[in-house]
């Protein structure tokens, strides 16, 4: 690759990373309001099978209704940047936590509008203890909203049209690499943008349910679930070195029986 080939695809990365900083104001829009109350629903019917204590999110806007679909005791969101802040700022490429301390992670929006997705899906595996689960939502490029993408990105500057297309099998190459087992993928919103004023979300959701099972996913938004399934490693103290300066998060795990219990720690 030429020295200007590297330029521009180094540039193409960082407008991705500046349109997620903006993802948060059209969440905000009628557009974004309808997008959101999609994901949760889709959220809720597929959460049942995860529990745990601690949830993290990395998510560049600061909607974090997606902590309630989960039952988890200690949820906290990681941002980027004082622009979407959470509970503590930080690089996504090299989170300040222990190894192996975190039972979900929760991804939203942050792959197709980052600068490097693999290093951040290496990272985030880092963190996840072994049988925790990773959950991502992404926009599908394989939908209506994908295909209004391209000559929309050349009319308008909103962050819905300047997202990284990262189709599903690129995905779950990715997991399965750092060891994680798929366990669903479901899309939601298949008329989404043209028809969202009409159509119900939870209707929506019964349709994309049917065609999830016919494997047809066409959806404006994926949520993909995968479980981790390397065998937990034991090291001289358990933390790196940088896992010192861990953003005074309390991620000490409880001893109790409830907990100890869970559908989670049997498998």
């Amino acid at each position: 690759m030429s020295p200007r080939d590297k330029l521009s695809k180094t540039a193409r990365a960082r407008r991705y990373y500046r349109a997620g900083l903006e993802l948060d104001d059209w969440f905000s829009t009628e557009q974004g309001r309808y997008m959101l109350d999609a994901e949760l629903r889709l959220l809720e019917s597929m959460a049942s099978g995860i529990s745990g204590y601690h949830l993290m999110q990395l998510s560049y806007t600061s909607a974090q209704q997606a902590f309630y679909s989960f039952g988890h005791s200690h949820c906290f969101n990681l941002g980027t940047s004082k622009d979407n802040p959470g509970n503590a700022v930080t690089e996504y490429e090299a989170l300040p936590l222990p190894s192996e301390t975190i039972d979900t992670g929760l991804l939203h929006h942050v792959l197709e509008y980052s600068e490097n997705p693999h290093l951040i899906l290496n990272e985030v595996s880092r963190v996840i203890a072994p049988g925790g689960h990773l959950v991502l939502i992404v926009f599908n490029p394989v939908s209506l909203l994908g295909v209004l993408k391209w000559p929309m990105k050349l009319l308008s500057d909103s962050s819905i049209w300047h997202y990284r297309g990262l189709r599903s099998g690129r995905i779950l190459d990715w997991l399965q690499l750092l060891h994680f087992q798929p366990l669903g993928m479901r899309t939601s919103n298949l008329l989404f943008p043209m028809m969202y004023k009409r159509a119900e979300p939870a209707a929506d959701n019964k349709l994309m349910c049917k065609l999830g099972e016919a494997r047809i996913l066409l959806g404006a938004v994926s949520v993909v679930v995968a479980r981790k399934t390397v065998l937990k490693t034991i090291s001289g103290n358990g933390f790196p070195q940088r896992a010192k300066h861990a953003v005074g998060l309390n991620l000490k795990r409880p001893h109790s029986p409830a907990i100890e219990g869970t559908e989670l720690n049997k498998q």
